[in-house]
């Protein structure tokens, strides 16, 4: 795993933490670098889970489209469905949203 420079993870809460060493644990299965390209940094909605913390994003530059879809999938496979992972242009976003609340 390999973190971009300028990424903020300082902050960055246990749920999500987990999220991400599954997600490298998928791109190990699939011979990929995975690079974190965001944490809690950069321009989002005023209402972004990227700013508490509960969101980042991971980087698909280095993969195939076909790749970056099964990762996608394997990832909504492997987290709990408190986790949304959305797979963009350029990058998959994971965040933690539970459906329901959590005590």
């Amino acid at each position: 795993m390999r973190i971009k420079p300028g990424v903020d993870i300082n902050g960055l809460k246990p749920e999500i933490l987990i999220a991400l060493m599954i997600a490298q644990s998928v791109y190990q299965d699939y011979g990929a670098e995975l690079v974190l390209t965001c944490g809690v940094e950069a321009d989002h909605s005023p209402k972004s889970l990227h700013y508490v913390g509960l969101a980042i994003d991971i980087g698909i530059s280095s993969l195939s489209r076909s790749s970056a879809v099964k990762i996608s999938s394997d990832l909504s496979a492997k987290l709990s469905d408190q986790f949304d992972i959305v797979l963009e242009n350029d990058h998959i976003h994971i965040e933690f949203q539970p459906k329901e609340n959590i005590k």
